[in-house]
């Protein structure tokens, strides 16, 4: 088994995994379970699955992420 993982090193070399699967359980264990069932019956549902709302559902869980950050972030720029 060594030797495969030796070939397959000297054939390929180093390969990234993709970050995109990563980067998604990453962010569902910030905002966690509760909220993501919360709103996949909230938006589930054709009266409230309207743009605004889907707008400021991001905008609440990109605050609470910020805020629940190590690091401090700016708060961020709204142009019009």
């Amino acid at each position: 088994m060594l030797a495969n993982c030796i070939q397959l090193y000297l054939k390929f070399g180093v390969v990234q995994a993709p970050g995109e699967r990563l980067q998604q359980r990453k962010l569902r264990q910030e905002i966690g379970e509760t909220i993501i069932s919360w709103a996949d019956e909230y938006f589930s549902s054709e009266e409230h699955c309207r743009r605004t709302h889907a707008r400021r559902f991001m905008t609440i869980s990109a605050t609470m992420i910020r805020s629940n950050a190590s690091t401090s972030l700016p708060p961020p720029s709204r142009t019009r």
